[in-house]
This record gives structure tokens, sequence and C-alpha cells, in this order.
């Protein structure tokens, strides 16, 4: 476990268990494939109880569950697999359309994440 991810899940745990214990379960991650976004990812899959139900928010049209399971160094095989969502954050009304039915948004992007190359 590298030591970001170490750090990471020591903050989050109690947020897990808040969200857990407030039935929180759809999750959408922007930012998933950056260095915290790919520690949050992990650590929502790994939970023990498997609850939550996690969005992938990406501008790229080919990115797929795997590229993410990679970038958080999860196993490709996982039984517990991030849905991904192409969305171009300049269009409100399609970005609006990818959160409807989530429960809570985790926004780990960097500064000028929507007009990036």
């Amino acid at each position: 476990m590298s030591t970001l991810h170490a750090l990471v899940k020591s903050i989050l745990d109690p947020v897990y268990k808040t969200l857990r214990d407030m039935t929180f379960k759809k999750i959408v991650l922007a930012g998933a494939s950056g260095n915290l976004g790919a520690c949050f990812l992990r650590n929502l899959l790994e939970s023990a109880d498997h609850v939550f139900q996690v969005t992938v928010l990406t501008r790229s049209k080919t990115n797929g569950a795997e590229s993410f399971l990679s970038a958080a160094g999860l196993p490709l095989s996982s039984p517990n697999k991030p849905s991904v969502v192409s969305v171009d954050c300049d269009d409100h009304p399609a970005l609006v359309q990818s959160l409807k039915g989530h429960d809570v948004v985790i926004a780990a992007i960097a500064e000028g994440y929507c007009h990036a190359n």
C-alpha cells in the first residue's frame, strides 16, 4: 500500500462509515485517474461490504472500467467495477443528466480539468 493510499484510507475510513450509515450508496467520482482520485476509487471499491456503486466521470470516450482499475492499482478481475460515463463538462445538460440518481459527488479534479487536452 502506497503512503498516499494509506493516508487517504486513514482519513476516509470514518467518512465511508458515515456514508454507509446514512445509506449513501451511489457515488459519482470525477478525477478517478489522478493520484487522489485513484485512491478514492480504490478505497470505495475495496470497502469491506462492497456497498458503494461507483460511477466514474471521464472526458474520454475510450476509457473503460479497466483503465480506472489499473490507475487505482486494482486487479482487472476485480468483482466490483465502476460504471464509466463519458461527459463533456462544458455541456451543462449532459453533466446534470450524468449526476441524476446519485447520492454523492466526489470531485478529485485538478484545476483546468474541463479544458485539459
